[in-house]
Order: structure tokens, then C-alpha cells, then sequence
């Protein structure tokens, strides 16, 4: 989940600040993409033996994150964007003990609530 957080932390920096780097947005999220790739090409192969498709749901999520980042209004991604990172972090501090478990629960909960408002 570390991995995840700072995926999405490299993506908001991409899309909302001026980079000092020479790439274009596209070609910083291709490169971000490139980075997940290396990094869970070892556990690719561990979770495909266990059925796990975290890591393509991931990856995929990433790049169309990335396509709507540089087509459209960054304001509902950037919203999304922080939503998630939110998300991530309580689950960091549940799995390092620092929170209870119930509050997945609560996560959970918070994330429902937000697909259904997209739905209205």
C-alpha cells in the first residue's frame, strides 16, 4: 500500500504542478505506469498463483486516472485523487496498528457514500 500512496502522490504532482522535468504530463504518467510495472512484476507473478488481480485493477486505474488528468477538468480528479489518498492512508495506519481494524468499516462506509453521490 506504501507503493499505492506515493503513486498517487507522483500523480497529483504530475497533474496540478509545473514540473521541472523536460516530459510532457502524458509522457510523466507513462513513466509512472513504467514504475508500476517494474515495481510488482514480482508480485505479479505471486498473485497471479493466488487469483489476486490487484495489481492490473491498479495499473489500469492509474492509467485512466492519467488520461482524464490531461483531458479534462483536474478539479473532480483532484478531489478524487485526495479522497483516495485519504483512504490510503487510514488503511496504512490500520495495517501498522496505529488505528483499529474497525475502522475499515468506517473507510468503507465513506467510499460508498461517494460512489453513490457519482451516481446521482
Amino acid at each position: 500500500l506504501e507503493g499505492r500512496a506515493q503513486d498517487m502522490e507522483q500523480a497529483i504532482l504530475i497533474a496540478w504542478y509545473e514540473a521541472s522535468s523536460i516530459l510532457s504530463k502524458e509522457q510523466q504518467f507513462q513513466e509512472l505506469i513504467n514504475n508500476i510495472d517494474s515495481r510488482t512484476e514480482e508480485y505479479s507473478s505471486i498473485a497471479a498463483l493466488d487469483g489476486d488481480d490487484l495489481v492490473v485493477t491498479w495499473r489500469e486505474l492509474m492509467i485512466e486516472l492519467g488520461d482524464e488528468m490531461v483531458m479534462n477538468d483536474p478539479d473532480p480528479l483532484r478531489q478524487e485523487l485526495e479522497y483516495r489518498s485519504l483512504d490510503l492512508d487510514k488503511t496504512l495506519k490500520i495495517l501498522n496498528g496505529e488505528a483499529p481494524l474497525s475502522d475499515f468499516d468506517d473507510i468503507i462506509a465513506e467510499i460508498e457514500q461517494r460512489v453513490l453521490k457519482k451516481k446521482e
